[in-house]
């Protein structure tokens, strides 16, 4: 949450900013953004979930939402990183890609987030497939909007998105 700061802050953005390149910690960074990248691609491997406690609620967790944000941050700065998470974390995180509030309008952003759903869809069906079923069970439309977040907010963002 640091990063979205700027010295004349006086509140933190919001948890469901999750493009770092736009966070004004991120644009100041200069010459410690590598050091943000290897924090991104650590944190996928060595954070813990908690989607569990909070799939199918109206609730989120600052952890999971983190790991979306390093995988969305990874995909736009160091594809390579990102082609190289491993299964292990794909398993790990994939309810919180699943489960993240998306943007649902169409946009490079919006995009952007499908093709990492896509991609955890592709890396780890059953744990994906998984999770959805956790948020239909519970009683969670994954296609509206979570809590008060506002109707352009959605966990898979457009449906026909996803599985393209």
């Amino acid at each position: 949450m640091e990063l979205t700061l700027t010295p004349a802050s006086r509140f933190y953005g919001s948890d469901l900013d999750y493009f770092i390149t736009e966070m004004p910690g991120w644009q100041a960074a200069d010459e410690r953004r590598q050091r943000l990248l290897v924090a991104a691609a650590q944190y996928l491997i060595s954070g813990e979930s908690s989607v569990d406690e909070w799939i199918g609620t109206n609730t989120l967790r600052r952890n999971d939402l983190a790991a979306y944000r390093a995988m969305i941050l990874l995909k736009q700065q160091d594809p390579s990183a990102y082609d190289g998470i491993s299964p292990d974390a794909w398993e790990k995180w994939a309810a919180s890609v699943v489960a993240s509030p998306k943007d649902s309008s169409v946009s490079t952003k919006s995009k952007l987030q499908a093709g990492i759903v896509a991609d955890a869809l592709k890396a780890v069906p059953v744990q994906f497939v998984s999770a959805v079923r956790g948020m239909v069970t519970t009683g969670a439309d994954p296609f509206t909007p979570v809590g008060d977040r506002g109707s352009s907010i959605r966990p898979f963002g457009r449906g026909e998105d996803v599985f393209q």
